[in-house]
């Protein structure tokens, strides 16, 4: 049988076997049929041949997917090493711009706040800057850093909004409902606290 040549749009494919030889081995046992010994010797004759072409299909397939899969685990190494080589020289340099970001987050933010009187206020996150658990989604810092701005609403109030959604409330003063152990909590403060006082301020002897 000679050598089949299937193009593909990159390389060429040799599976040994013609359409035109499948054709012959179509045309040549198609009409096959038992009626004798003879007969099913033929067909066993016929599936033997069969079988032998498609268990040498099946085994070039594997020998020629083995050679395809061996190149790409070589281009994917390739890829793996240089892409482990640029990935600190990005880090550095997001790393260089994050502080950049942060410190023209701050400045605006302290911009921002200077225009509203009354001042210091407090952030107070709103029910939407909040998830069902109660904790924040976006911190202040974080909110000017993607373009957040100071705004009085209509009800005389002052807050922080992003993208049309106030995330902030902002407010001279807070009360804080009791919580259990919120007394254990500050007690065992108290003392950190005054250290760091006496630290900052020093002791006479």
């Amino acid at each position: 049988m000679e050598a089949l040549v299937k193009a593909t749009p990159n390389s060429l494919i040799e599976y040994n076997l013609t359409d035109a030889a499948i054709q012959a081995l179509d045309e040549k046992y198609q009409n096959l049929a038992i009626t004798n010994s003879a007969g099913y010797k033929a067909v066993v004759v016929g599936i033997s041949e069969i079988r032998g072409y498609r268990v040498q299909v099946e085994a070039k397939r594997k020998e020629l997917k083995r050679e395809a899969l061996e190149f790409g685990r070589t281009v994917d190494g390739e890829a793996k090493r240089i892409t482990a080589l640029l990935w600190p020289i990005e880090n550095q340099l997001t790393k260089v711009k994050q502080v950049e970001d942060e410190r023209k987050s701050a400045i605006k933010a302290k911009k921002a706040y200077r225009r509203v009187p009354g001042g210091p206020y407090l952030n107070i996150p709103t029910a939407y800057n909040k998830t069902p658990a109660g904790v924040m989604r976006i911190p202040p810092k974080e909110v000017f850093k993607q373009g957040g701005i100071v705004l009085k609403t209509k009800a005389g109030n002052y807050g922080v909004f992003l993208r049309g959604r106030m995330l902030f409330v902002l407010k001279r003063s807070v009360i804080l409902k009791p919580r259990l152990g919120m007394r254990t909590a500050a007690e065992n403060q108290i003392p950190t606290v005054l250290s760091k006082i006496k630290d900052l301020i020093g002791t006479d002897k």
